[in-house]
């Protein structure tokens, strides 16, 4: 038996001989053991923090038996799974076990094999259900990684209108995290409880959408066989994302608007309105105001939208990328059981001067190639697809004076605040009077 690092037991047995009997047979095959003589011990051990994956524990104990101690372990450490060890004369008290939450029961005596056949099953299933959370973690983005003033920024504005109810739009570049953010939102949010239930916009058929969103009864259209909830009360107590809403068909987008405002809802072939109880967040990356001119999107919904955070490209926040590599190795390392911890210097120059057209999906998929052929603990330089490579062979700019770096400086504050001078003075912490005397100095007027 491998790979059974960190992988710990704890056996409560009041019988010294054989409590030690079953920690040596574990040790032997890799496990890591505690062993106590009553289930109060055990309690006092786990109130410390002490790491148990499994506790293997006698029916019978002086003081608190089996069945308390397994009520107790599920109330307070619900992960812990609990096998029973019995006698023939309480085999009704194990299947009773079974009922209240242990993974399985042993009938003494029984061999070791069957011991290490029970820790197999519960050891596989803990790797599988790992394995599946962290399959929907790295489908689902996470967490929001970055310390870049423009990402911060966001994240801050996000949380400030998480806690309210106002419809929002997220705007930015395909693979900007869009729905990472969305989901982020609802975590943040007093709905976190609730669903949170994307649809893509783009990949709904015309003819489907309204039936998708809103629902439909039963015969409503030719293949309508029975009721259908639609999107909206599918969300119900939650929030329902609507990614690339510039591409909902013009006709449908009073619908939506009057779902927003009136917060009720009306099926496909339905006469009555139904309220629902949704938070509606949309995103897009099309220049909405640019779709609202050409007539594509209708004003009065876009205007429904209070909020509008906008992420910006990767490109435009090079400073974010080690962090975002590194949180992706992390995922990576744990989904495919590696041990890839660093980038040398070259190859992250490379990865930092990449322009990113894909942004943080097109790294995620870079990096995920790079597991795919096979790594060592290092990524290289050429480890990195040649397109990348090439980026480590552009020259870095020329060095420049302090007076150049300070009078770009100055400038970019001025537009930033819009050439409002004691916005700027204050910003760059020097008073008006030096402000002035820099603007004249530079040409800056």
């Amino acid at each position: 038996m491998t790979d059974h690092l960190m992988r710990s037991v704890l056996i409560v047995e009041d019988d010294e001989g054989l409590r030690t009997t079953l920690q040596r047979v574990l040790k032997r095959h890799g496990y890591r053991t505690f062993g106590v003589k009553s289930a109060e011990e055990a309690l006092d051990l786990l109130s410390k923090h002490l790491e148990v994956h499994v506790i293997i524990t006698d029916m019978l104990l002086p003081g608190m038996d089996g069945l308390q101690l397994l009520a107790e372990v599920k109330e307070q450490w619900p992960n812990i799974e609990v096998v029973v060890m019995t006698g023939y004369a309480t085999v009704r008290n194990a299947v009773a076990s079974i009922k209240q939450g242990a993974f399985d029961y042993l009938t003494k005596p029984f061999d070791q094999s069957e011991l290490l056949s029970v820790l197999d099953k519960i050891f596989n299933m803990r790797r599988l259900m790992t394995r599946v959370e962290e399959l929907e973690t790295l489908l689902k983005g996470g967490p929001l990684v970055g310390k870049s003033k423009k990402f911060l920024e966001v994240v801050e504005r996000a949380k400030a209108v998480a806690k309210t109810e106002i419809p929002l739009l997220i705007m930015g570049e395909s693979g900007t995290g869009k729905e990472v953010l969305a989901r982020f939102i609802h975590r943040q949010s007093t709905r976190s409880a609730g669903p949170f239930v994307p649809v893509n916009c783009s990949a709904i058929p015309r003819d489907l959408f309204e039936s998708e969103l809103f629902g439909h009864k039963k015969g409503a259209f030719t293949g309508a066989i029975r009721d259908a909830l639609g999107l909206f009360r599918s969300a119900e107590g939650g929030t329902l994302f609507l990614d690339e809403i510039a591409e909902m068909p013009l006709e449908l987008q009073p619908k939506l608007l009057r779902a927003i405002e009136s917060r009720r809802i009306r099926p496909v072939g339905s006469t009555e309105e139904i309220p629902i109880n949704v938070r509606i967040i949309a995103a897009t990356n099309q220049d909405i105001r640019q779709a609202v001119e050409s007539g594509q999107f209708r004003q009065d919904l876009y205007y429904r939208f209070v909020v509008t955070l906008v992420i910006p490209p990767l490109r435009e926040r090079p400073e974010d990328i080690p962090l975002l590599v590194h949180h992706i190795l992390e995922k990576l390392n744990k989904i495919y059981r590696r041990q890839v911890r660093r980038v040398e210097h070259q190859a992250m120059e490379a990865l930092m001067r990449y322009p990113w057209p894909g942004n943080v999906r097109e790294l995620e998929n870079v990096l995920e190639g790079l597991f795919a052929f096979g790594l060592s603990e290092t990524i290289s330089l050429r480890d990195l697809p040649p397109h990348l490579r090439e980026y480590h062979r552009f020259r870095m700019p020329k060095p420049r004076s302090l007076k150049e770096m300070e009078k770009e400086w100055i400038l970019q504050v001025l537009e930033q605040t819009g050439w409002n001078k004691v916005q700027a003075a204050r910003m760059l912490q020097i008073s008006r009077a030096t402000l002035y005397r820099k603007l004249k100095e530079y040409g800056l007027t």
